[in-house]
């Protein structure tokens, strides 16, 4: 486990490896739109082309990932609990503190006395552990006894940083999934051009993924995500085209007005908007990570699973309504994703404000 001072940087670090593979897609792509060719293989003709070619080089490339990963990784010793463990056990004492007194108390330490008591219970908090590790039902709890102890173990915290991340999710995939259509269906883009827009938004990432990880240091994750959010809902509103509010009869857009999104503008938009959610990522996870309680950071059950089932949940809404708006109307889809993606951000804003001692991490 990451010490905690260090999580956001090391989500920060994924998020821009995540970026390097996001840039380097569009480029494959655009290389591999150029292919036509057809080759043998006992008697079976393979075509490759630009329909084609994207899925053979996938397969190769899923293939050496399996061989690697088969041969040379291993499970690494996870180090940090203890920290956690500690800081887990000053909360519950704090809580309790707070229960018993019938005034006000200010739980605020100093941060010396915050590390002495940090490092005062340790011991003891592992004593408790080894107590249960050693009881013969906690080890037979069974998947089932996972779950339940994992849904039971959920705090308000975890809850909103759980509908952070499938939000942001449901807005990136929004945008990422519906970009072809958009532009194909707006400014006659080929291929090329949209692979161009996801080369230049995967490797804008990158920096910012460095300077948010940098930033880190020196902000807490609840004021960058306040941050990177309001730019977000900036992006959207910028991604919305407000000339379509009234009735048009072309099948692009309205070139003539200018308030209408033009090319420039979706790029502007795209950018922005790609590029806070990304960064959001990276911080999302690792406040995530703070708040989570102990109970949940080990087993099958843990943080990194209950994010992934999260994520994957965010982004399959974003596909289904990706498609009723489809269906809904092609013309005006860059309002019906866009618009309801500036509400949900700014949902997301003022509950996080409404929370933000929750997240005093």
């Amino acid at each position: 486990t990451t010490p905690i001072e260090y999580r956001t940087m090391a989500s920060a670090s994924f998020a821009t490896a995540n970026a390097c593979g996001a840039a380097s897609g569009p480029a494959f792509a655009i290389l591999l739109s150029y292919q036509e060719f057809q080759f043998s293989i006992f008697g079976t003709k393979i075509y490759v082309n630009s329909m084609t070619a994207p899925g053979y080089f996938m397969f190769v490339l899923w293939v050496i990932w399996l061989v690697l990963t088969y041969f040379f990784f291993t499970e690494p010793e996870r180090s940090g609990l203890a920290e956690q463990k500690a800081i887990n056990a000053l909360n519950q004492k704090k809580r309790a503190i707070a229960a018993s007194s019938s005034g006000i108390i200010n739980l605020k330490a100093s941060p010396s006395m915050a590390d002495t008591n940090i490092y005062e219970c340790v011991d003891s908090d592992d004593e408790d552990d080894n107590q249960v590790e050693s009881t013969p039902e906690k080890k037979e709890i069974g998947v089932i006894g996972e779950v339940v102890g994992c849904c039971s173990a959920v705090t308000p915290g975890v809850w909103i940083c759980m509908l952070l991340i499938a939000a942001s999710k449901f807005a990136l995939e929004s945008l990422i999934s519906a970009t072809t259509i958009l532009t194909v269906n707006r400014y006659g883009w080929t291929v090329q051009k949209i692979g161009l827009l996801g080369l230049t938004n995967g490797l804008l990432v990158i920096p910012l993924s460095i300077l948010v990880g940098y930033l880190s240091q020196y902000m807490q994750d609840r004021d960058m995500i306040l941050t990177i959010i309001a730019a977000a809902i900036l992006g959207t509103m910028l991604l919305t085209d407000y000339s379509d509010f009234h009735a048009a009869e072309n099948m692009g857009y309205n070139y003539e007005s200018f308030i209408s999104v033009g090319a420039g503008h979706f790029v502007c938009g795209s950018i922005l908007l790609f590029c806070s959610l990304q960064a959001c990522e990276s911080v999302e996870f690792s406040l995530l990570s703070k708040v989570i309680p102990i109970s949940m950071a080990t087993g099958t059950f843990n943080c990194g699973l209950l994010a992934t089932l999260v994520a994957t949940f965010g982004r399959a809404l974003g596909d289904v309504f990706i498609t009723c708006m489809g269906f809904t109307s092609i013309r005006n889809l860059l309002n019906l994703l866009f618009v309801p993606c500036t509400f949900l951000l700014c949902f997301l804003y003022v509950l996080i404000r409404s929370n933000f001692d929750l997240f005093d991490v």
